[in-house]
């Protein structure tokens, strides 16, 4: 029997974005193992391994998640080492070397380098090091914005290069709500008709920089008294987050709603996605609003601007330019017919991103055969 391992950081990393493939995988016949930090169970997976990954990868924690991959790998005997991220896929690839059988081929999904630009020169240049030196241990990269495509090929990384259009998302649960389901979906969540309702479903981290949102809001709550802001997911600044809001007498416009089943409902019954993020992969939190029919307000940098189009799906502007971001918002909130004009577009651009189509894509670079 064919045999895959699949490394991510989190439990919940597969759960967000692998659970299609897993089910794919092991209809085709294949014994799929995963590694992440949690003990969640998987339906359809064979072997659930517990591996405390960290975001800082020189701690003692990394260490022994490397020595525990290389046991793994060793008496797993598979066939691809999927690994995700870069940290646990910088992990992976070193623990496979001289541990894996030798047709085993490791493929390596970034999701979003280490280094981008506007990033700090010292660390651009050590994660760019890292990253072409364990691309000689890797069979193909597979890259999701132009930007990390690009830079792979400009640094000469080893193995096969790839750029995908990210995982995929699940069009028909991120379907674009009437006037009459949006209205219901607002009564039953407590809000008005008439709100203008803005969203950001991320993790609360300085990369998403949601202080930002928060500083927008402060001049948008001056000139439009029904605006409300959902910050859906938690994260390690909420309290920070919670304090600030609190400080600038904000409670009434933002809410923490911290993590949430119900993010489709709460797309549906928005008007605005507003990203404020410094660097992305390839989002798929944007992906889900445009699939919804949200136009997107968002910062320029990578991953974005694989997405958005300036004026036609959405706006981008430079981070922390809090005023333009402001103003793209009162735009679209005042001119409906810009506003329809970029909802029709968006449901459009997301079309190409359902999971069925992203996934042959990956069934083929793994050389699974696509029936």
């Amino acid at each position: 029997m064919n045999k895959i391992l699949i490394v991510s950081n989190l439990d919940g990393f597969h759960k967000n974005f692998h659970l299609p493939y897993i089910k794919e995988l092991h209809m085709r016949g294949w014994q799929v193992d995963l590694a992440s930090r949690g003990d969640s169970e998987f339906e359809f997976v064979n072997n659930k391994f517990n591996i405390c990954f960290t975001r800082k990868p020189f701690s003692l924690s990394n260490l022994k998640a490397l020595f525990s991959l290389r046991e793994i790998i060793k008496r797993g005997d598979y066939s691809i080492i999927f690994c995700n991220t870069p940290i646990p896929g910088a992990i992976s690839r070193i623990a496979a070397i001289g541990t894996k059988n030798k047709h085993a081929k490791v493929i390596y999904s970034a999701h979003g380098y280490s280094f981008y630009s506007g990033g700090s020169l010292f660390w651009n240049t050590f994660y760019r090091f890292v990253e072409k030196a364990l691309s000689y241990f890797t069979d193909t990269i597979i890259t999701m914005n132009r930007e990390d495509y690009d830079n792979s090929l400009k640094y000469k990384f080893h193995g096969r290069i790839v750029n995908v259009n990210g995982v995929g998302i699940v069009l028909d649960k991120f379907r674009p709500a009437d006037r009459a389901e949006k209205l219901a979906l607002r009564v039953k969540k407590g809000y008005s008709e008439n709100d203008l309702i803005l969203i950001y479903p991320a993790e609360l981290t300085q990369r998403k920089n949601q202080i930002m949102l928060i500083d927008v809001m402060e001049v948008l709550t001056k000139e439009i008294n029904n605006v409300k802001l959902l910050l859906v997911g938690s994260g390690i600044l909420e309290e920070t987050y919670k304090e600030e809001i609190k400080k600038r007498k904000l409670d009434n416009y933002i809410e923490l709603l911290g993590f949430r089943e119900d993010v489709p409902d709460l797309l549906k019954m928005s008007d605005m996605l507003i990203a404020s993020s410094l660097t992305e992969g390839l989002p798929i939190n944007v992906i889900e609003a445009m699939a919804t029919g949200l136009p997107v307000v968002a910062t320029r940098a990578r991953g974005h601007e694989d997405l958005i189009v300036h004026g036609e799906n959405g706006f981008v502007f430079e981070r922390d330019d809090i005023k333009t971001a402001a103003e793209y918002i009162r735009n679209l909130y005042e001119n409906q017919e810009l506003y329809d004009k970029l909802r029709k577009n968006t449901i459009e651009s997301a079309q190409k991103y359902d999971v069925k189509d992203v996934m042959s894509e990956y069934l083929e670079l793994l050389d699974i055969k696509v029936l």
